[in-house]
């Protein structure tokens, strides 16, 4: 095998890459390749045997090219050993859809899928440049068992196939909505509404707001009471809709700490926080019941005390003024009547940002989104939050992978008043004159890093007599989309609760 692939962790503040070579130890090195925008380069046409060495530069803007890597020694070979089988493969059946995860392989840069509609095959590739372990097969038909292998690829070759996995798609459950946590003297009192379908319900706890949520207790009705509990403590519950088929996207979390009856207001819940200029924040919080006025407690880092910003404010809703832009902030809030004050909210953070306002009428600084989208700098490193005036915004929009730390947040009162909307579907026919295919009939596509969307709808509306489509196409690094309700996943879409995302066929 005359190749060798390079990759490495991003480097921060890094622009570009270069890479070099040597063939002997004590010669100069030579660039090979200069401002490569990936973290990963294969060089070619390589003799086996020969040993050759590599150092990696980053180009920093401003900075310059930044000193050598440490020194790699590579021997290209014809009997190259190749990636592990992929294992404990696991999946998720869905309505026209199947989601797979599986354990990253050791060296593995990509991963081969093939599916069949027999046991054993034939099998036909579904992706075979996968970069993550996880893949979400879609357009599929509900009932019918779909057969699949993994395979795992680096530049020596492609390794042997994992066990077969069956998986039949089928008619999804609704998501649990209307959770509400009551607390109670060392307990705490769940209720949701019932979801259509649905046999059992998971109720799930974690006991801070990090880690995973682990099961707490299956049950069959719609109320479930967590019991032998610390006051003052807060505790995280989701709770998933479960048959024997299928499970629901979990609930959106809510928060609660258990409190004895002693007059006191308890804690406030629901606590939203928005940028809604330069260098504000706004706060607003469900009212509490026999409360006669609330404090707002703010610090700056998290190993400085908190101090009061906000005090006696007699409505739920307080705006932070004259902040940092890019600096994070947290905030806890309290009620108070004349038995006390109360435990605090669950700690919510805010970062002060640049905001960009998009409005259809000219009232703002851009009348689309994708314009607005364009002007933030490329590599942004502080947030920039685009606000999107009510109305409907009929563009296909994309935020490339240089555009990161964008938020995208809806100015209506709801997500239903704030959409952004497409009607490709994988019939179209590109600038090219092929079809787009299914990943590219987005009507949005984030590539970018550290993508944050709220209080909007994602749509698409190519019809119901078309092919498949896609609202939303999630490609990049971690986003926060969860305060968006899903309507319906179908496509390549990808998020769950900031935002509606609609699929319309």
């Amino acid at each position: 095998m005359r190749k060798y692939s390079c990759f490495g962790e991003v480097s921060d503040g890094a622009l570009s890459y270069n890479v070099k070579r040597r063939e002997v130890s004590e010669e100069a090195f030579v660039t090979i390749a200069s401002n490569i925008n990936d973290t990963t380069y294969v060089d070619t046409e390589l003799v086996n045997g020969t040993t050759y060495y590599y150092v990696v530069t980053s180009n920093g803007g401003e900075k310059g090219e930044s000193e050598f890597s440490e020194e790699i020694e590579v021997t290209p070979t014809d009997t190259p050993e190749l990636p592990g089988t992929p294992e404990n493969i696991t999946s998720v059946a869905r309505d026209t859809q199947v989601n797979l995860q599986w354990e990253p392989v050791e060296n593995a840069n990509s991963y081969v899928l093939r599916r069949a509609t027999k046991p054993s095959g034939p099998y036909q590739v579904i992706n075979e440049k996968i970069t993550k372990t996880s893949y979400t097969d879609t357009g599929l038909v509900n009932g019918r068992t779909y057969y699949y292998v993994l395979s795992a690829k680096h530049i020596g070759g492609e390794s042997l196939p994992s066990e077969e996995l069956a998986v039949t798609p089928i008619n999804s459950l609704s998501m649990p909505v209307d959770v509400t946590a009551k607390e109670k003297d060392r307990s705490v009192a769940l209720s949701w509404e019932a979801v259509e379908g649905a046999t059992v319900y998971e109720v799930k706890r974690k006991d801070s707001d990090q880690g995973t949520f682990q099961l707490l207790k299956t049950v069959k009705g719609t109320t479930y009471e967590d019991k032998e509990l610390v006051n003052g403590k807060p505790y995280y519950y989701v709770i998933t809709a479960k048959n024997k088929a299928t499970q629901s996207l979990e609930s959106q979390a809510i928060a609660v700490k258990p409190k004895a009856d002693d007059g006191k207001p308890n804690m406030p819940k629901q606590v939203n926080i928005h940028n809604i200029g330069d260098g504000e924040l706004q706060l607003n919080w469900q009212a509490v019941e026999n409360a006669d006025y609330y404090i707002v407690k703010r610090r700056d880092a998290s190993d400085q005390p908190y101090t009061i910003v906000g005090e006696e404010l007699t409505e739920p809703v307080f705006t932070d003024k004259s902040l940092q832009n890019g600096k994070e902030y947290d905030y806890v809030i309290h009620a108070v009547n004349e038995s006390g004050i109360g435990y605090s909210s669950i700690q919510v953070k805010g970062t002060a940002a640049e905001v960009i306002k998009v409005a259809k009428d000219g009232s703002g600084d851009y009348q689309t989104v994708q314009a607005a989208i364009d002007a933030v700098p490329d590599h942004n490193r502080s947030r920039i939050v685009i606000q999107i005036g009510a109305g409907v915004y009929r563009e296909k929009i994309k935020i490339p992978n240089k555009k990161t730390n964008i938020s995208l947040i809806g100015q209506g009162n709801g997500p239903e008043d704030t959409i952004l909307i497409y009607d490709d579907n994988a019939k179209t026919i590109g600038p090219d004159g092929e079809e787009i295919g299914t990943s590219d009939s987005y009507s949005v596509l984030v590539q970018a890093d550290d993508f944050i969307a709220e209080n909007l709808t994602i749509e698409n509306d190519s019809g119901n007599d078309t092919a498949q489509a896609v609202a939303l196409s999630a490609r990049g690094g971690p986003s926060d989309l969860s305060k968006c309700p899903i309507n319906r996943m179908a496509g390549h879409l990808i998020g769950n609760r900031r935002c509606q995302t609609i699929l319309r066929r």
